[in-house]
């Protein structure tokens, strides 16, 4: 073998290296791809859940700042105040 078919060779080895290492790369980035999808649908999942968490704390927050509740505290206030001066 000359010394041009050696360079031949070699290029080609190279060039075959690369795509080997091209294929098992983009590969991995899919595999990858796939486990953050995994992540962020979990994550959603769990947001959804605490949503609803907040929802229920906002729904009983406006309950307890309520005029209805509020009277409520105030007549059992009221109540107390009168037993313990009896």
């Amino acid at each position: 073998m000359n010394f041009y078919q050696w360079c031949t060779l070699i290029a080609v080895i190279a060039f075959v290296v690369f795509v080997v290492f091209a294929v098992r790369t983009l590969w991995m980035v899919g595999k990858t791809a796939e486990a953050v999808d995994e992540l962020a649908q979990s994550v959603t999942d769990k947001v959804n859940k605490t949503e609803q968490v907040f929802d229920m704390v906002d729904k009983t927050a406006t309950l307890l700042n309520s005029r209805v509740f509020q009277a409520i505290g105030a007549g059992i206030a009221l109540v107390n105040r009168f037993r313990r001066h009896r």
